[in-house]
């Protein structure tokens, strides 16, 4: 979005109803923006302290790390993920979705984000089918598992960018 002049946003007045506003003071003028102008959101999960090795678990079901509920709806365009330390081996973690039930949450990336070598962050901007965004709901959840935890990684941490819709 292109940056505007406060005397070129709306008068604040009468609001569309159950809008999100952002309202903005210049003097005696109040004006707004709408969620419409794409108000960027950034959603941290620590999925890990930094002194306890990450595990994968026992079972496939004991690989999800976090599990968050999401407060708005939001599209997400991008998915980060760091470690505070590893060793030179690979650390692979999968971020899933679901509309009510974490435990069922279905895989939301195109494919699992992986740390390799000495690598200690991932970034990824394709989801499921390709798409280059993901839509989450209000009141939806966000699952975090890891696939391969290598030997010794500490200090997990996943972020989902985009914009609250």
């Amino acid at each position: 979005m292109a940056d505007k002049a406060i005397s070129a946003l709306d008068e604040l007045g009468a609001a569309p109803a159950n809008t999100d506003k952002l309202v903005i003071v210049d003097g005696s003028t109040t004006k707004y923006i709408t969620a419409g102008n794409l108000i960027p959101a950034e959603i941290g999960i620590a999925c890990s302290d930094e002194v306890t090795a990450i595990t994968t678990g026992n079972t496939a079901a004991d690989t999800q790390k976090a599990s968050i509920l999401i407060p708005r709806a939001m599209t997400v365009t991008e998915v980060k993920c760091n470690l505070y330390k590893k060793a030179d081996d690979d650390v692979t973690i999968d971020v899933n979705y679901h509309a009510s039930a974490p435990e069922t949450a279905a895989r939301m990336l195109n494919a699992a984000l992986s740390m390799t070598g000495t690598n200690l962050t991932a970034t990824t901007s394709t989801f499921a089918s390709a798409a280059t965004f993901f839509l989450l709901a209000e009141d939806s959840f966000v699952t975090v598992d890891v696939d391969d935890a290598g030997t010794t990684a500490f200090g997990l941490k996943v972020w989902l960018l985009g914009y609250w819709t």
